[in-house]
C-alpha cells in the first residue's frame, strides 16, 4: 500500500493563499475610475514627466497647476508620478496596478519582518487584510506607497549590517520624495539613535542626506528656492482658505477621532504600541507618536459621519499604520486572553470578518468611482475633441493634458488664484472662450448626489447665461451634469 503524505498547512501557505483571493477580488472589482482631485494630479504629474516636463505654459492646459509668473507649475509630490509612469505606456486604467503591487509588496516586507522579529508570520495577514491599505490599494493616492517604503527601510533598519543602515537612511529619505510628511519617519528614529545608538545615527544620516539634498535641489527648481513649497508659491489661495492649516484648536476634536478610530480598525490598535515590549518598541512608539500629534494640529477631517471614515478620515496617519501593526501582531494574543476568549478561534474569526469586509469594501468603492466614470464618459461621449471645457472646484478631475481624448479646460470658480488672480483669470477666460483654437467651448456642472451642496456648483450656470450658452446635455443619476454649449456670439464677462 502507498501511504499518502499529507501536506502541512504553514503559515507560509496561507499568507499567498490569502494574497491570490485578495488578487482575485481586485481583478473582479477593478477600479473603473479614481474618485479624487488628488489621484487626477499625481496621473497628470506622470504624463508630464514622460512628455519631459512638469510646467505648462498654456493656462489651459495646466490643469489647475498655479502659475508661478512665467508659467504653471506642477506642485504635488513627484514620487507617486515617478511610480505611476511606467503604467502610462499601457493606458490610464492600468494605473491602479500600482496600488495592488505596492500593497503585495508591503505585505511581503511585513512578512519578512515579522520573522526576523520571531513574531508569529500569520500575523502578516493583519497586515494584508488591513481597511484602510485595501482601501488605498485601490487608489492612486501616495499614502500606500509612502508607508511601504517606510516599512521597508525599517527592514533594513532593524539589521546588524552597517551598510543596512545606510540603505534605511536611504529608504526614509525616498519616503519623503512621495510625501514631505513623511521626514516625521526619519527624525523620530534619529531622536532614538540620538540616544541608543549615535553611530547607528551617522549611517542613518548619511543615507538619508542624498535624497534631502535632491528635494532641496527639486524645491527650487519648482519652487524657486530649497525651503519652498506650495504654499511660497501661491499663498493667496491658502490665505483665502479663512482658517488656518495647522492651530493646536484642532487637536482635541482630532485626537478624539483618531483614538476612536484605532480602537475599532482592530480592536484596541490604540494601545498595542503602549503594551509592545518588543526590539525597537521606542522607535515604534516615537514615529507614531509624533504621527498622530502632527496631523492632530492639521486642519483637514476626513469624519463626515460615513461608514467609510474610521477609513478615509485616517489617511493622512496611514505612513504610522505598518508600525501599528508590528506592535499589535506581538500584544494582540495578550488582548485576547484577557477578554477570556480562544486565541486561535478568535483570530481566525476576525481573519475570515477582514475576508469579508474585503468584497464589501471593494463593491462599495467600485459604486462610488462608478458614479465618477459615468460623469467622465457622459462628458466625453457629449464634446468635441480639441475642445475647450469650462468648470468649477474640482471638475478639472476628469481632464489630462494626455492619456484621455484631447480636451482643454479652464477652472472659472473659486481658484482664480492659481491663475495669478481673478483679473488675470477674467483675460483668460476673455481670451479663450469662443476662440478658434478650440474646436468648440463647453460649460459642464457637475455636483454630486453624495456629496453635500456647494453654491459654488451654480457659478456655471450663470456663466452660461453670460455667454449665451445652450443647455445639450443633462444627467440626474447617478450625479448631476449639465453641459451647455457656448454660442459663436457671446457676452463679454460682467
Amino acid at each position: 500500500m502507498f501511504k499518502i503524505k499529507k501536506s502541512k498547512i504553514t503559515n507560509e501557505k496561507i499568507i499567498v493563499f490569502s494574497a491570490l483571493i485578495y488578487i482575485i477580488i481586485f481583478a473582479l472589482f477593478y477600479p473603473k475610475f479614481y474618485g479624487s482631485s488628488d489621484e487626477q494630479e499625481y496621473l497628470h504629474g506622470a504624463y508630464l514627466l514622460r512628455a519631459g516636463s512638469l510646467f505648462a505654459t498654456e493656462p489651459y492646459q495646466s490643469y489647475e497647476f498655479p502659475f508661478n509668473g512665467e508659467k504653471y507649475v506642477y506642485t504635488n509630490f513627484i514620487g507617486q508620478s515617478v511610480l505611476l509612469l511606467p503604467f502610462t505606456f499601457l493606458g490610464w486604467e492600468s494605473a491602479f496596478l500600482s496600488g495592488l503591487l505596492v500593497h503585495l509588496f508591503g505585505t511581503f516586507i511585513f512578512y519578512k519582518i515579522l520573522k526576523k522579529l520571531n513574531i508569529d508570520t500569520k500575523n502578516t495577514l493583519l497586515y494584508l487584510f488591513f481597511p484602510p491599505f485595501l482601501y488605498l490599494s485601490r487608489t492612486l493616492f501616495n499614502n500606500l506607497a509612502t508607508a511601504v517604503i517606510l516599512l521597508t527601510g525599517f527592514y533594513f533598519y532593524i539589521s546588524d549590517n552597517r551598510k543596512h543602515h545606510i540603505v534605511s537612511g536611504f529608504l526614509f529619505g525616498l519616503a519623503c520624495v512621495f510625501r514631505y510628511t513623511a521626514i516625521i519617519g526619519f527624525l523620530s528614529f534619529a531622536l532614538v539613535l540620538f540616544f541608543n545608538n549615535r553611530k547607528k545615527l551617522l549611517n542613518f544620516i548619511i543615507g538619508f542626506s542624498p535624497i534631502a539634498v535632491f528635494v532641496l535641489m527639486y524645491n527650487n527648481f519648482i519652487f524657486g528656492g530649497p525651503f519652498n513649497t506650495v504654499h511660497y508659491l501661491i499663498p493667496e489661495c491658502f490665505s483665502e482658505l479663512g482658517f488656518h492649516v495647522f492651530s493646536i484648536s484642532y487637536a482635541p476634536q482630532h485626537l478624539l477621532e483618531y483614538s476612536a478610530a484605532l480602537l475599532i480598525l482592530y480592536p484596541l490598535m490604540l494601545l498595542a504600541p503602549f503594551a509592545y515590549k518588543g526590539k525597537y518598541k521606542y522607535e515604534i512608539l516615537s514615529i507614531i507618536l509624533f504621527g498622530i500629534g502632527f496631523y492632530s494640529l492639521f486642519w483637514y477631517s476626513g469624519f463626515e459621519g460615513r461608514i467609510f471614515d474610521f477609513i478615509l478620515g485616517t489617511r493622512y496617519l496611514t505612513f504610522i499604520f505598518p508600525f501599528f501593526l508590528i506592535s499589535y501582531a506581538t500584544v494582540n494574543r495578550k488582548f485576547i486572553r484577557r477578554l477570556k476568549l480562544p486565541y486561535n478561534r478568535s483570530f481566525w474569526i476576525l481573519i475570515f470578518g477582514l475576508f469579508l469586509n474585503l468584497i464589501l469594501m471593494f463593491s462599495m468603492h467600485q459604486d462610488f468611482v462608478s458614479g465618477r466614470y459615468e460623469v467622465f464618459r457622459q462628458i466625453y461621449e457629449n464634446t468635441n475633441d480639441n475642445s475647450l471645457i469650462i468648470g468649477t472646484l474640482d471638475d478639472f478631475t476628469y481632464f489630462l493634458p494626455k492619456g484621455y481624448p484631447p480636451r482643454n479646460y479652464l477652472n472659472a470658480g473659486d481658484d482664480s488664484c492659481v491663475y495669478g488672480g481673478s483679473e488675470r483669470l477674467e483675460n483668460i477666460l476673455t481670451e479663450n472662450i469662443g476662440n478658434s483654437k478650440h474646436n468648440s467651448t463647453y460649460i459642464i456642472r457637475v455636483r454630486y448626489s453624495n456629496q453635500k451642496y456647494r453654491t459654488e456648483r451654480d457659478f456655471a450656470r450663470a456663466l452660461a447665461q453670460n455667454y449665451d450658452a445652450e443647455l445639450i446635455y443633462n444627467m440626474t443619476a447617478p450625479h448631476y451634469l449639465e453641459i451647455y454649449e457656448v454660442n459663436k456670439s457671446f457676452k463679454t464677462i460682467k
